[in-house]
């Protein structure tokens, strides 16, 4: 019994020992080393505040640069400013480590970040340890971070972060976007324009960098096991050329802002019609890309809207192609009474309105005389294109053409969402009105794709805007765009006529589009002005004003697209002066081989012919024949009113000038050696119908000179 009584003595002895060693050792090790043996816990690190540390290596986001590899958007150093506000937190020597006076805080942080002080001051007094300063402590620069830092105000704390910057915040804004920081995948990412339809080009992958700090900051060991690195994102160069995007920029604000043109939105593109680049692509009113909540639109790849008469220049050179009709054919230019056979579908002039009748002005309502096919597309005549869709061009054959310029399905210039129109292709009337730009809807780089064929050689080159993708790290290009040249759509030949008479528009005072003359370089152009839908009727007030306009005439290099919104009365020679600066830019900037040989340099450069209107015929042909100009009267009046060429109109001193001097009166001349634009200008001013045979040179006509003129007269002359 005492022995059983003693051995358990000597266990519960044994057992107290054991466990008053382990606690003597764990108390030597905790007070000596630090260590806790029982739970592994390294007292000295939560003594002493050591903690491990998972921070992002944030990637750089890649940069968007011009086509001559000028920086257009890149990332730069940026700082979040946070301020520790519980008065809880001391550094080294027990200072404070927090905001202790924070009414002097809130002047200075308000004043260097331009924020309201109350705001400030109601987040420095907030019942919390750390805050922010929302919008206005995001993105501070490392001027304001630098500036903060020199008011020695405690607790004030800045956590790096990567802002986008961008070249101006004016520039080309829709086109290329915005980001947005995105907290949970702590990256840029882009929500509009380029930022967003190549986000995954221009993202990178953010790194990770662990290891162990003290409650000082004082940072201990990486753990690289667990650490990796960032891999920035990729660059991406357009074939925007800065110098020409800033021109393009401020010439559509311009639109919007002047008294006398006063648009409410402009949009428009410069394009090398050679390789398909897109120099320029602006619109206006634009967004504010500091403005998260703002509302995106590119005007320039996504409106769609009936395009007026800059489509008259392709159903003309369609009608020309096909073979016909030629320049100089004639049409009655009256208004035209488009009657639609209800059963058959079958469309048909008639001389007057009724039932199923559609009836077309001219712009102004303006009533022509027997003109030809060229003054009817200058003159930009509807009836001409109603006479042309009506008698002439099969209405299929020219929705085919439609179809092959790229008209109603996107150009796929890129990534960037493209409108792709709305064709209206029903009842006859409506595939008329789609001839002068009424009824369908198109876009601005379908039109500008479409002219390519008239600018170039009748072939379609595919207008692009991204030209390469560069690796960040090895600079190498990823991705090289190429020119892309499609089908031939016009003959050569066609596409020559069409430019001719495309210069004549501006060349020729007579008509709208002399206000895009400009003595540095020869301009071809073709207006436009068109009907809106406003509260879901057309506007009798509020018209869509457009143009497409080539250079040099003589070596089609670059086109040119405009468009605005304004109302009718606006001053569109202002608007011209104001867009005219974009061409200027772009000739500037690429000087332009114009391929001039000697005789066409002679013709630009003779001397201009004066306005002889109304003066005596005796006193004109006299200074004309001793400038050395052949002199053509027209009729036996005393008084000349009217000329060809017109004022202004450059000629060599041996070339014809046809002065009309009465229209009562007038006899055929001899036409022999005439070029077939002096017969046309004679035929316009006897109104008469010529018929022409060949080219060249007039060789024969059907009736002998100095016979009397009689209204039922029709002419025939060969050409050689």
């Amino acid at each position: 019994m005492n022995k059983l009584r003693n051995r358990r003595i000597f266990k519960l002895f044994a057992l107290i020992v054991v466990v008053f060693s382990i606690l003597t050792v764990n108390v030597f090790v905790v007070s000596v080393l630090g260590y806790h043996v029982n739970s592994g816990t390294n007292i000295k690190e939560v003594v002493d505040g050591i903690h491990t540390v998972e921070a992002p290596i944030y990637a750089k986001r890649g940069r968007i640069l011009d086509v001559n590899g000028n920086v257009l958007v890149e990332d730069t150093e940026a700082f979040t400013l946070y301020a520790y506000v519980a008065p809880d937190r001391f550094g080294i020597g027990n200072t404070p480590a927090y905001v202790t006076d924070k009414d002097q805080a809130a002047d200075e942080i308000s004043k260097i970040l331009k924020a309201p002080r109350d705001f400030v001051l109601s987040q420095l007094s907030a019942d919390a340890k750390q805050v922010e300063f929302g919008v206005y402590g995001k993105y501070i620069t490392p001027d304001q971070k630098k500036q903060l830092e020199e008011t020695e105000i405690t607790g004030l704390g800045f956590i790096p972060v990567l802002k986008r910057d961008y070249y101006s915040s004016q520039f080309a804004t829709t086109l290329l976007g915005m980001t947005t920081f995105n907290e949970e995948k702590k990256v840029q990412q882009g929500i509009m324009g380029i930022e967003q339809y190549y986000d995954d080009v221009l993202s990178g992958t953010n790194g990770l960098e662990v290891y162990r700090q003290d409650r000082d900051q004082y940072r201990f060991d990486t753990i690289d096991s667990l650490s990796y690195d960032s891999k920035d994102g990729s660059h991406i160069k357009l074939t925007i050329d800065k110098i020409i995007q800033s021109s393009l920029d401020s010439s559509l604000n311009r639109l919007l802002t002047h008294e006398e043109v006063n648009a409410s939105e402009a949009w428009g593109a410069v394009l090398d019609i050679k390789t398909g680049k897109i120099l320029a692509l602006s619109d206006a009113p634009s967004f504010d890309i500091d403005d998260e909540n703002t509302i995106y639109m590119n005007r320039a790849t996504e409106y769609e809207y009936e395009p007026g008469s800059t489509m008259k220049t392709l159903t003309y050179a369609a009608a020309i192609n096909e073979g016909v009709i030629k320049p100089d054919d004639r049409f009655d230019g009256d208004t035209f009474y488009l009657y639609t056979d209800p059963d058959t579908g079958k469309g048909q002039r008639v001389s007057s309105p009724g039932p199923n009748t559609a009836t077309i002005h001219n712009p102004s309502q303006e009533i022509y005389p027997m003109i030809t096919y060229e003054e009817g597309f200058q003159r930009s005549s509807n009836v001409m294109i109603a006479e042309l869709l009506t008698d002439k061009l099969n209405t299929e054959i020219f929705r085919d053409y439609l179809h092959k310029l790229g008209f109603f399905k996107p150009v796929n210039i890129g990534r960037i969402p493209e409108g792709v129109g709305t064709e209206l292709w029903q009842y006859h009337h409506e595939k008329v009105t789609n001839g002068f730009g009424q009824g369908s809807t198109v876009t601005m780089l379908q039109l500008l794709q479409a002219h390519t064929a008239i600018f170039g050689d009748g072939t379609i080159v595919k207008p692009y805007i991204i030209d390469s993708i560069i690796n960040p790290d090895t600079n190498e290009v990823e991705y090289q765009a190429e020119s892309q040249v499609g089908e031939r759509i016009f003959k050569e030949e066609t596409a020559q006529l069409v430019r001719d008479a495309m210069y004549r528009n501006v060349n020729e005072k007579q008509y709208g589009n002399h206000r895009f003359k400009m003595d540095e370089i020869n301009i071809m152009a073709k207006s436009g002005t068109s009907q809106i839908v406003i509260d879901g009727a057309y506007s009798n007030d509020t018209f869509l004003f457009s143009a497409m306009l080539g250079f040099p005439y003589e070596n089609p290099q670059y086109a040119f697209y405009f468009a605005y919104i304004a109302d009718e009365w606006h001053r569109s020679w202002v608007s011209a002066d104001i867009l005219k600066n974009v061409i200027k830019t772009t000739i500037v900037t690429y000087p332009v081989d114009t391929n001039l040989d000697e005789i066409t340099t002679q013709d630009v450069q003779g001397r201009k012919l004066d306005n002889h209107i109304n003066r005596p015929i005796g006193e004109v042909t006299s200074e004309l024949n001793e400038a050395g100009y052949q002199v053509i009267v027209l009729g036996d009046g005393k008084t000349v009113i009217d000329q060809y060429p017109k004022k202004g109109v450059k000629l060599l001193s041996n070339e014809r000038v046809l002065l009309l001097t009465e229209k009562s009166n007038m006899s055929v001349p001899n036409m022999s050696g005439w070029s077939l634009k002096e017969v046309n200008a004679w035929a316009n001013f006897a109104r008469l119908e010529i018929i022409t045979e060949g080219s060249g040179f007039v060789k024969e006509q059907s009736i002998a000179p100095k016979t009397k003129i009689n209204q039922d007269m029709k002419i025939k002359v060969r050409l050689e």
